[in-house]
């Protein structure tokens, strides 16, 4: 939801109105991008009911034992219900196992950073974007009541979201949320709340930003599945934007630093691959080319898997002949065949990623000879 809300802020003229917003054909007044990021953003809503309530998780791997669709799913034993997870902060169960959450944060601090960009780029709704900024409010406080990760629940196998990060989510979130947060702080002076206040988030941000600079995964072999998501520090980006001097410089050489990593582990193999085939590799490589974009100006499937990932995974079947099998090797593999779920199954965080980088290079595009880019 971030990504593509932030696709449409930084690149508006790109986008177009062709959809409604249930995807059926015919213009409703609204670039169709912003139609998905919506619809994100109501879900989010809904996962966070109350001041005190935050889900971050529908239903579990149990979706994966037949294929239907949600209204038809009887794998849960209570007719067609499914389970939802809360936010709660302390490890719960995954079937044989507990998973390994440490806090709250890096789930309510995205959800807080949605609704801090939401309320900016809908802001011509104005009960709309009202109704996001309270919810910024109130999922920014639920991000402080126990600092640390989320990580998803499973039951039946051992395969689960296991983040282990949250303070880029924090920087964003200060980042992103400063002027937001403005309003409700108590009454007085505007530019005087500014003044104070502005300085004292950003340093808050510029905080969790020295505490980790980097994006742990570049420059390594492998990493768990979504264990350093999203895959790219979004907060570096917001933050820099407001900097100036060395402060500025400091956060883009953090990305700098990242970039460096990839190179050193990419220029020893032929082909320059420096992202390490794991899980949804395709991610993190268009997160990594974001970052290139961000650091030189200032719908994807799961992606190529190490082949030793590939032949420990459970319940994975080819339908149809493999029409790669010259190209596989040891190293890497990818199938073109939905029995595959570890590299083709469709990734919805991925493709709001590369919507973001096609945007970015459209607009580029679009830039008339001679034009600054």
């Amino acid at each position: 939801t971030y990504h593509l809300l932030m696709a449409y802020r930084d690149f508006p003229a790109v986008f177009g109105d062709e959809k409604q917003a249930n995807g059926l054909e015919g213009k409703n007044g609204m670039a169709d991008v912003l139609d998905e990021a919506k619809w994100g953003l109501d879900w989010l809503l809904r996962m966070h009911p109350k001041d005190d309530w935050m889900f971050n998780q529908v239903a579990d791997d149990r979706d994966h034992m037949g294929m239907r669709i949600p209204k038809e799913d009887s794998f849960y034993g209570r007719g067609f219900q499914r389970p939802v997870y809360f936010v709660s902060g302390e490890p719960q169960q995954r079937g044989k196992f507990m998973n390994s959450t440490t806090g709250t944060s890096s789930t309510a601090a995205k959800f807080a950073s949605a609704f801090a960009l939401g309320s900016t780029v809908f802001r011509a709704n104005k009960i709309y974007s009202d109704s996001l900024n309270k919810k910024m409010f109130s999922a920014f406080l639920f991000a402080d009541k126990k600092m640390g990760y989320t990580q998803t629940a499973s039951v039946k196998s051992p395969y689960i979201y296991a983040e282990e990060n949250y303070l880029d989510d924090i920087e964003l979130t200060f980042a992103i949320a400063a002027k937001p947060l403005m309003q409700f702080l108590d009454k007085g002076n505007r530019q005087e709340k500014d003044r104070v206040f502005n300085p004292i988030i950003l340093r808050s941000s510029l905080k969790a930003a020295s505490e980790e600079p980097v994006t742990p995964w570049l420059g390594t072999d492998t990493a768990k599945h979504y264990q350093w998501y999203p895959f790219i520090n979004l907060g570096h980006y917001e933050l820099a934007k407001q900097l100036k001097g060395k402060e500025r410089d400091t956060i883009l050489g953090y990305y700098k630093q990242g970039i460096q990593r990839v190179w050193n582990k990419a220029k020893g193999n032929a082909f320059y691959r420096g992202v390490p085939f794991i899980w949804c590799s395709n991610n993190l490589t268009t997160s990594f080319a974001i970052q290139c974009y961000w650091y030189k100006e200032g719908g994807l499937v799961d992606g190529p898997v190490y082949g030793s990932i590939y032949n420990n995974l459970i319940g994975i079947t080819l339908y149809e002949p493999d029409e790669y099998a010259a190209f596989q090797s040891n190293l890497a593999v990818y199938h073109d065949d939905y029995g595959d779920y570890s590299t083709n199954e469709p990734t919805m965080d991925g493709t709001a990623s590369l919507i973001y980088l096609l945007a970015a290079k459209e607009a580029e595009g679009q830039k008339k000879p001679g034009q600054k880019k």
